[in-house]
């Protein structure tokens, strides 16, 4: 190649090493990088130090690969944009058109993907994850976009300007240029970040009382706000960066948070332009510390920058008291070792950490990040070197872990990795298996030959080498006869001789013979359950990690059919790899899928599979996710048994298969499992209605679980106990454990589970007879919970009106003035109890008045339930009925005020108050409140009548007939009985309509003969035989009413004085009777005929 050839590229190699050469020193003076650099040499040793950790109790998460993943992918995602660059410049230099057609094509592109990503979604109302933007800032960015598009043409058209100036000779203009080619394209963001932050005064933002369910708190020290980490995750739209470069810390979090919810903050009271990263929120000196609280509650998840400041650590403090860390992670930046031990110390000293779960000190180098389990133990997140990726992975991985897609898993993974990699031949493996190949296996196993001993394990070893390393399968076996000869009854050898067998014949991998010296006999089940350690192909571990996280989220979003596809083929990749553990979760899953989908018997034949596993390997899965433990995956198909059991509601299979999940349990050393399975057994006997036999299981979890120091499902199991031993009459024991369960409770800041408690405890009491400390009780507990657990105060309230109905009266007065719909009816009823008790006739007047006032704002309130209607309307009736002789007028006068107001549940069930005030026999009442009701009724059904409103009419007609009738007012009764003919006559023509008509025609009549109308009443009477005469013959159910009517016709026509007709419409009736003289009606039909006819003609 000729020198002339090589000078045009020369420009374009100084422009790629100068930008380079920028980048790489912007990052390798990041403090994140110069650890990693340091650690590489030392990991090894730390390693070693973790280990030593977790054997003393600690707990950690090593997240190396996981960062090795992170950056990965993110490489992945920038060679989209470069290659698009590079082919575009590819394409100039090829094709020869001019360098502005490029820095136009990528201005342009760097514009689109910036305004859409951001610009012109704010312009048509799209918000972003920071909260809403105006459609003024909107158009901000987009102006901030064309700016920034601007910027990225002319770094462009300055760099191509610099490669020229460089292939003509002139260097330092070309370096100059190039320079600023790269300070154009590396800063075009600049105009958009500042319109973000202009953005920010005053934006309103989610926090203490306000704060929203995705919102993510962040805390920090004001004096950190400034800490800066070298990261190529850039932000998103108009401020994406496209060379990598420093960004503030809580700048990077919120990118990496982008998909987890929102972050939010409080603000430097004397910052002017709020920063990016998390929304700012501005509180004063007196109040900021509520806020704090109010929004760690409530907020999805704590993200923490650890510190050293006294309001930092006061804020951890109050992480603590408030029962959050859970939820918390605590990152601490890559400050040095010093300075990562201050903050360290700080912080483990305002949470109180036991001193023996505190990180060493030669770890704090590493340590990335720090959070708690349930129960309040720390877990660390440690990796070879904190930068971005570390920290990403820190950050993901427990955001999935909120999720409950990962558990903290304390399985001693650093202790057991260390022991491998401790063992000469597991070295070699790792050296065979990774980059450094057969030659380094081999060299591994020459240095550390001297120090082996010769025993089975080690002679399984150097099989295992002859086999893998030396490809030597003849060699291999004489290894171990020649053992076998020398130790014939050495199990391990026999095993070890077994797997090579496997081999040979193509089942197993070479790799088994090393897991051979793990051992089989152990003293209880979990060991003899778990053996050794396997690894899935890659195409497996891609179709078990799907199935796993999606199990975790109990197939979420996931159709039952699609996920037994999914499972299935993982279990078929398991099966050809003999995976055994693997399997068994393919078929665990599957039996979940087939439950889903109603298929119990092979559901069950799946889960039966798995419970009969006896010994198999923890397999891996996925970096990051659970191993699969064969005694996990048999508790979970045990649990499976016991819910299709239960699904098949066969009580003796489902104790039996309960019972089993708990010895299986205990069995492998699940205490905190065994106790939970005791605790359903107990809660699942009280449910069935068999508090004798939960009794000694509650028993039996409540004392689990207290040897554990669970108080949570201690105090939650001693509740469910006091509730069967005050349903089997035992009071002292249970006012016991309810005092156990109450004190419980508060320990653990657990409201609902105190007031549930107490109120056990106030019915124990009032078992023993103690009255007064039960109503006290039941008073505090109505008091506690009167907005925050209804259900309870409502309880409270009826059993304390049982014990003294006149002391619960204010409190239902009370709660129906809180809560009307929920508490109405039921105050209603305790008021009229109340008033039944009163010591004295004004007080009883005044219970019942609000009692009645009450249930008519009750049956006003549209969302009434007809049943808690029916029960409105039956209480104002009884405290009419019961009410002294001097009292009616005025709570009729009151219920006649309140009908024009009723719903359209509470109107249709009106004719119940009628009903019950007639067979009270206050008739006259009836009579007066027929009118308003019906008036109410006709007023809603002028807006829209549905049959049911019109069949409630009827019924309320009748009623308010009856009334009448019996009340004196005959001819009111007839015009009401009148309208209920009317609106049968439109009721239809077939039999059903004729049966209603003639059987309204015959009341109708009733009516007419009492007022002395024997005309119509004859009419009436001769309408509705000639009615049923056809009914009849075809064997309808109306026998009974037409001998009533032909009965009452001819009574009518002989008192008018048509004999003839009479004589004629008796015989008529006799017929009937004649033709069924056994039915149920006959007798009675019978009795009224002869009386008729023996009564004296007028």
């Amino acid at each position: 190649m000729s020198v002339d050839q090589v000078t045009p590229m020369l420009g374009l190699v100084a422009l790629v090493a100068l930008w380079s050469a920028l980048v790489a020193v912007n990052q390798r003076n990041d403090r994140g990088a110069l650890e990693r650099r340091k650690l590489d040499r030392l990991y090894g040793w730390l390693l070693v130090e973790m280990g030593e950790f977790e054997a003393a109790g600690g707990r950690v998460h090593e997240l190396s690969d996981a960062a090795a993943a992170v950056r990965r992918q993110l490489r992945r995602t920038w060679l989209g944009p470069f290659a698009l660059a590079a082919v575009a410049v590819a394409l100039q230099v090829v094709l020869g058109f001019a360098p502005w057609i490029v820095a136009a094509a990528l201005a342009g592109f760097v514009f689109v993907s910036g305004a859409l990503t951001w610009g012109v979604a704010g312009i048509f109302g799209i918000t972003d994850a920071e909260g809403s933007k105006t459609r003024a800032h909107s158009l901000a960015l987009l102006g901030a976009t064309v700016v920034k598009a601007f910027l990225v043409g002319a770094g462009v058209l300055t760099a191509y300007a610099g490669v020229a100036a460089v292939n003509r000779g002139a260097w330092a203009r070309g370096l100059g240029l190039d320079l600023a080619a790269y300070l154009l394209v590396t800063y075009c963001y600049l105009p958009a970040l500042w319109v973000d932050r202009l953005s920010r005064r005053g934006r309103v933002v989610d926090f203490a009382q306000g704060t929203g369910a995705d919102s993510i708190l962040f805390l920090r020290s004001f004096a950190d706000d400034d800490f800066r980490l070298f990261t190529p995750m850039a932000s998103f739209g108009p401020r994406f960066r496209f060379v990598p470069g420093r960004r503030r810390f809580e700048e990077f979090l919120a990118t990496a948070l982008h998909n987890s919810g929102r972050l939010v903050a409080i603000g430097r009271p004397d910052e002017k332009l709020p920063a990016l990263g998390a929304a700012r929120s501005y509180w004063s000196h007196d109040d900021w510390q509520a806020a704090m609280q109010a929004t760690a509650s409530r907020s999805r998840a704590i993200m923490a920058m650890a510190g050293r400041t006294d309001s930092l650590a006061w804020e951890m403090q109050q992480l603590n008291e408030l029962r959050v860390t859970r939820k918390s992670l605590i990152l601490f930046p890559p400050d040095g070792e010093e300075g990562t031990l201050e903050r360290h110390r700080t912080i483990v000293d305002a949470l109180g950490v036991p001193d023996h779960l505190r990180l060493p000190d030669v770890l704090a180098v590493s340590l990335l990040a720090m959070t708690f389990d349930d129960t309040g133990r720390p877990i660390y997140y440690t990796a070879c070197g904190r930068d971005w990726s570390a920290y990403t992975a820190t950050v993901m991985h427990h955001a999935i872990t909120l999720r409950g897609h990962l558990r903290h898993e304390d399985d001693r993974s650093i202790r057991r990795t260390i022991a491998n990699v401790e063992d000469p031949f597991h070295q070699a493996a790792y050296d065979l298996g990774g980059h450094r190949g057969r030659r380094a296996a081999r060299a591994t196993l020459a240095s550390a030959a001297a120090s082996l001993d010769d025993t089975p394990a080690t002679i399984v070893g150097w099989a295992w080498a002859q086999l893998e390393i030396d490809k030597d399968p003849a060699g291999a076996r004489r290894i171990l006869l020649g053992a076998a000869d020398e130790h014939p009854a050495d199990e391990l050898i026999r095993r070890a001789l077994d797997t090579l067998a496997d081999i040979e014949a193509g089942r197993s991998r070479p790799r088994a013979l090393l897991h051979a010296p793990q051992p089989v006999d152990a003293p209880d089940l979990a060991h003899t359950l778990v053996h050794g350690h396997s690894k899935l192909s890659l195409h497996a571990r891609a179709l078990f990690s799907r199935a796993m996280v999606a199990s975790a989220a109990k197939w979420e979003g996931w159709d039952a059919d699609e996920a037994l596809k999914l499972v299935e083929q993982a279990r078929r990749l398991a099966a050809a790899d003999d995976q055994k553990t693997a399997v068994a979760a393919a078929d665990v899953w599957a039996a979940d899928a087939l439950l889903h989908l109603g298929r119990l018997d092979e559901a069950r034949e799946r889960f039966s599979q798995v419970s009969r596993l006896t010994r198999a390997p923890r397999t891996e899965v996925a970096v990051g996710l659970p191993f699969l433990d064969p005694r996990h995956l048999v508790d979970d198909a045990l649990v499976g048994l016991r819910t299709i059991a239960a699904r098949g509601d066969d009580e003796a299979s489902t104790v039996e298969a309960a019972k089993r999940v708990r010895d299986f349990r205990a069995e492998v050393g699940f205490a905190e499992g065994a106790a939970h399975a005791t605790s359903w057994l107990a809660e699942h006997h009280l449910q069935r209605g068999e508090p004798t036999e939960s009794v000694p299981w509650g028993r039996l979890a409540a004392t689990e679980y207290e040897e554990l120091g669970l108080k949570l499902p201690y105090a939650d199991t001693a509740v469910q106990l006091a509730v069967a031993l005050n349903h089997v009459q035992t009071h002292a024991e249970a006012r016991t454990w309810a005092e156990r369960a109450a004190a419980a409770a508060d320990v653990v800041e657990d409201p609902d589970l105190g007031s549930r408690a107490r109120f056990e405890l106030a019915r124990a009491d009032a078992g023993l007879g103690s009255s007064q400390d039960a109503a006290t009780g039941f008073a505090a507990v109505f008091t506690s919970n009167l907005e925050r657990h209804p259900s309870w105060a409502r309880a409270s309230m009826i059993r304390l009106g049982e014990l003294d109905p006149v002391a619960a009266a204010p409190l239902a007065h009370a709660a129906a003035n809180a809560d009307l719909t929920f508490y109405g009816p039921e105050a209603t009823a305790r008021l009229v109890a109340a008033a039944d008790a009163a010591p004295d006739d004004e007080l009883a007047a005044t219970w019942r008045a609000a009692a009645v006032d009450i249930a008519l704002r009750c049956l006003t309130d549209d969302d009434i339930e007809p049943g808690d209607a029916q029960r409105c309307w039956r209480l104002v009736a009884d405290a009419v009925i019961s009410a002294p002789d001097d009292q009616p007028a005025a709570l009729v006068e009151a219920v006649g005020a309140g009908v024009p107001r009723l719903s359209r549940a509470a109107a249709r069930e009106a004719w119940g108050l009628l009903y019950h005030l007639n067979k009270a026999s206050r008739h006259a009442t009836a009579g007066a409140l027929g009118r308003p009701v019906d008036e109410r009724l006709s007023d809603l059904m002028s807006r829209e009548a549905t049959p049911l409103d019109i069949h409630r009419r009827v019924l309320a007609l009748a009623q308010w007939r009856y009334g009448l009738r019996y009340g004196g007012r005959r001819e009111d009764a007839v015009s009401v009985g009148a309208e209920l003919v009317a609106l049968a006559r439109t009721d239809g023509t077939d039999a059903k309509a004729h049966h209603s008509l003639a059987m309204h025609l015959v009341k109708h009549g009733h009516d007419l003969a009492h007022a002395d109308r024997t005309a119509e009443a004859v009419a009436a009477y001769a309408e509705a035989a000639d009615l049923l005469e056809p009914l009849a013959a075809a064997d309808e159910d109306c026998r009974a009413l037409l001998c009533e009517a032909l009965t009452s016709w001819g009574e009518s026509a002989r008192g008018g004085g048509d004999h003839t007709t009479a004589t004629a419409a008796f015989a008529r009736s006799q017929a009937v009777i004649d033709a069924e003289p056994s039915a149920d009606w006959a007798a009675r039909a019978q009795r009224l005929l002869d009386q008729a006819q023996a009564a004296p003609t007028p």
